[in-house]
């Protein structure tokens, strides 16, 4: 089974800076009557400091009277939300500059010159007004008029009526590729007819030859969640402004999407992606890539191009890890029990017995399958303990040779313990052979595993939060790494958590494994205490697990780096949306529990808190 999102083509139609002169201003004609004044519009796509669609309009000093500004028109419809800078400069190196010359007072002189941008977009071939009133020092009303004429194409996408803006930075100076982006958007409802049909992502990227003549480019994306939020009981339920005795309309029908899509980002870079939807008559799209699922339920064979990995028919935990490359090498377990790689969350409560997430017997599951990511969660209490849950959540992805293990443990109910671990990996012998790990100095350690201490003493004992760690052959260039990216341990009702000085420990029987002790008395000499974890402790973790391959002249640990520091440093996400003409103009002052003023001129309210009908 292929996993896909059926997908038409697209062509994106905007044009970049084309400048469109003559400016007149017919207030103060009169006042500056030997002046040919001049101006621009500038018709500009979305940009990290600006990721609109927008008209940028300038106005050169003494080109006008002084001016405070009151409002903006386009073409006769009136502006929420516009950008005033009190300079010509063209282009900025950060918000820090704008900052400078952005004029929130809207109180213009004429010194320099001033450039006003609006978010807007535009159908082409036409004329474009634009209108800024204000009143002169004298308290004189004065109108900025500045004229344009669309004449190549229309702004966005074809077809594709909105669209919201996510400026992607990259922080900690290292080129991503294909990275895995997840984003959140809440979209107004009759504006989006169905997600997956109609959401595109595209970014400006020229020297990609799948670019178009303009530059833009589609990339792949991926629909993970869709829910609508259309309560008719509130959106019925009449509310007037308190003076005005208006109309309030404080709820809008929301549909909330949430996507995945891959983002090629420079070392220290933003770059502007836009989510496309408003096209009912789009057909879904079929992105291909090399992620390809096989099996049904939990039992799954998962295949990238570096990978092959076999879930368990039971669990749906890790009993399989194919390596590929020159050849394929296999790493598995098998020895004992459930015979799973990945074991944990686990406890050891006696008189029940030891039990892991591993040991589930068709575990409650919900799975969701695309061209970019497969994630399958399963969730359920642990065997033969009910107080106590697991959630195990896997997530593979097409471009990236890595996979993400999410966990979480929570205890519902005061018990004692003797064990109780996460972040379990357990291999045979058959191909590993040393321990390596990153300590917290920097340094890489080893540990031979042939030449350490055996079962039940500890071989080897590393801090909790280990940035990394790996079970590797140099022989065979072979490895599969753990690179801890979050690691929480806390208790929902503000009790001290429980844990008992937690640690990594690696073990050495007719297997190998590395744990995460968080309670785990059994591992220590006076192994017979019980000790006590309280009711709304909560564990949590989230790993990445890299099989991988090396050369024998080459560094081993070069791509564990790498991944370690890509995925403790996340791409930066800011969402930009232009506002809509269905939100009030009017600031509505929220629903507080007490009275309050929040300082916002002519807020509307209701001035008390509104019945709902049940």
């Amino acid at each position: 089974m292929r996993p896909t999102v059926k997908n038409g083509k697209i062509f994106i139609l905007l044009f970049l800076y084309i400048t469109c002169s003559g400016l007149e201003n017919t207030a103060f004609a009169k006042l500056l009557p030997k002046k040919e004044f001049q101006g621009s519009i500038d018709f500009r796509h979305p940009e990290p400091l600006y990721p609109y669609f927008y008209l940028h309009c300038r106005f050169p000093e003494d080109s006008y009277n002084p001016i405070t500004i009151d409002s903006i028109k386009v073409n006769g419809e009136p502006i929420k939300y516009y950008r005033i800078l009190k300079s010509l400069k063209e282009k900025f190196l950060d918000e820090e500059e704008i900052r400078a010359v952005e004029a929130n007072d809207q109180i213009i002189p004429t010194s320099a010159g001033f450039s006003v941008d609006i978010p807007c977009q535009w159908a082409k071939d036409k004329s474009v007004v634009v209108h800024i009133n204000g009143k002169c020092p004298d308290g004189k009303n004065q109108t900025l008029t500045v004229r344009g004429q669309t004449n190549r194409e229309s702004s966005g996408i074809k077809g594709w009526r909105h669209y919201a803006a996510l400026v992607i930075e990259e922080t900690a100076g290292i080129e991503r590729k294909a990275e895995p982006v997840r984003a959140m958007l809440g979209l107004i409802k009759c504006r989006v007819a169905s997600p997956l049909k109609e959401l595109r992502v595209v970014t400006f990227s020229p020297q990609n030859p799948a670019s178009n003549a303009l530059g833009y480019v589609e990339i792949p994306c991926q629909i993970l969640d869709i829910i609508e939020w259309d309560d008719q009981k509130l959106l019925k339920n009449p509310e007037v402004d308190a003076k005005t005795k208006e109309p309030i309309r404080r709820y809008m029908p929301t549909t909330t999407v949430q996507l995945s899509f891959v983002a090629d980002v420079g070392a220290y870079e933003k770059k502007v992606f836009l989510v496309c939807y408003g096209n009912p008559d789009a057909q879904a799209p079929d992105y291909e890539t090399k992620l390809n699922v096989t099996g049904k339920t939990l039992s799954q064979t998962v295949t990238n191009e570096r990978y092959r990995i076999d879930l368990s028919a039971n669990s749906g935990a890790i009993m399989t890890v194919t390596v590929k490359g020159d050849s394929e090498i296999l790493l598995e377990h098998k020895l004992e029990t459930n015979g799973a790689v990945h074991w944990n969350p686990g406890v050891y409560a006696p008189p029940n017995p030891w039990v892991h997430a591993s040991d589930w017997e068709n575990p409650k599951f919900s799975i969701q399958s695309g061209p970019l990511i497969h994630r399958v969660c399963r969730y359920d209490n642990l065997p033969f303990i009910t107080t106590t849950s697991a959630q195990v959540t896997y997530s593979f992805f097409a471009f990236q040779p890595y996979m993400l293990c999410e966990t979480v443990m929570e205890v519902k109910e005061n018990i004692f313990v003797q064990a109780l671990r996460n972040g379990e990996i357990v291999f045979n012998h058959a191909v590993l052979n040393e321990f390596v790990w990153k300590d917290k100095q920097g340094k890489i350690q080893h540990l031979d595993l042939s030449q350490t201490r055996e079962h039940p003493i500890h071989a080897l004992e590393i801090p909790p939060d280990t940035p990394w760690l790996a079970f590797i052959n140099r022989d065979q260039g072979v490895g599969f790494a753990g690179i801890s990216i979050n690691y929480t341990n806390l208790n929902l009702y503000g009790e001290l958590p429980s844990e008992a000085q937690p640690y990594f420990y690696v073990q050495v029987g007719p297997w190998i494994y590395w744990s995460r002790g968080l309670v785990y008395p059994f591992g220590h000499k006076n192994f017979t205490r019980m000790m006590p974890v309280k009711a709304g402790s909560v564990y949590s973790e989230i790993n990445a697990y890299l099989p991988f391959r090396f050369k024998k002249d080459e560094y081993p640990f070069e791509e564990i780096e790498k991944y370690q520091k890509i995925l403790t440093n996340p791409l930066l996400i800011t969402e930009h949306m232009p506002f809509d003409s269905l939100t009030p103009r009017q600031w509505i002052e929220p629903l507080l529990t007490a009275p309050f003023n929040e300082g916002v001129e002519n807020a509307q309210d209701t001035g008390q808190m509104p019945k709902v009908e049940k």
